[in-house]
């Protein structure tokens, strides 16, 4: 075999001087860390235990929550499904103080449009503008603004619609969005007998209008300076 391999076996003298010089380089190395790890065990074991009790915090706090949306979608699943008219604008109303914000949103819609369903439009308007603070930028903020401002005008409040239009007329960017908060302006300024304004915001659509949107939005015009005409005359 020696010959083969070209080389001679070790011996048993020269295999235990090598485990002793490994065993005295390991020593050397790992035991300043094992004496740190000696000195700092209870230190460490207590960090230890705090990130496993924060791990089982945010465990069971997840599973809550996620428990919590599943009753409340249940309750206001229920409250749906069999109340109707201003018994279901009673009942949306009692449970929403206390249901958590994962579903709040959506209750608030349904409350909003409950209550425009019996001309109950104070509590539209609140409910809508509930929706708004919880999320003004996105599609959903944008159909409460208009649904927020439609119940103020026929709750016969266009002042406070016209209010609401003009702080988010600027940041408004899409062009169907804009046009859409220039038409709702126009028809709040109309109710509050603004009719300069109303005629200014018309006169702005046409400019992006073709065909017969044009011709409808001419004619919204002319309703708003006659408006005007008998307003002034009277």
């Amino acid at each position: 075999m020696s010959q083969i391999s070209g080389r001679e076996p070790a011996s048993k003298e020269e295999t235990t001087a090598l485990l002793r010089e490994l065993q005295a380089e390991m020593t050397t190395e790992t035991a300043p860390l094992l004496q740190f790890l000696l000195k700092h065990a209870v230190l460490i074991m207590c960090v230890l235990g705090f990130f496993t009790l924060t791990l089982i915090s945010i465990g069971v706090y997840q599973w809550y929550s996620d428990r919590q949306t599943r009753v409340a979608q249940e309750e206001l699943g229920l409250i749906l499904l069999n109340l109707q008219g201003k018994e279901r604008v009673t009942a949306l109303e009692a449970v929403l103080p206390a249901l958590p914000k994962s579903v709040r949103e959506a209750a608030y819609l349904e409350l909003g449009a409950a209550a425009m369903a019996v001309s109950d439009y104070a509590t539209a308007a609140g409910a809508y503008e509930k929706i708004m603070a919880l999320d003004a930028d996105s599609a959903v903020g944008l159909m409460a603004v208009t649904n927020h401002v439609q119940a103020l005008i026929w709750a016969e409040q266009p002042e406070q619609a016209l209010a609401v239009l003009n702080m988010i007329e600027k940041p408004v960017q899409q062009a169907r969005s804009r046009g859409l908060v220039q038409s709702m302006t126009a028809e709040a300024a109309i109710a509050a007998n603004q009719y300069d304004e109303a005629i200014q915001q018309y006169e702005a659509l046409i400019t992006t209008a073709s065909g017969q949107e044009k011709e409808v939005l001419r004619s919204q015009v002319r309703r708003a300076q006659r408006a005007k005409t008998e307003t002034d005359t009277k």
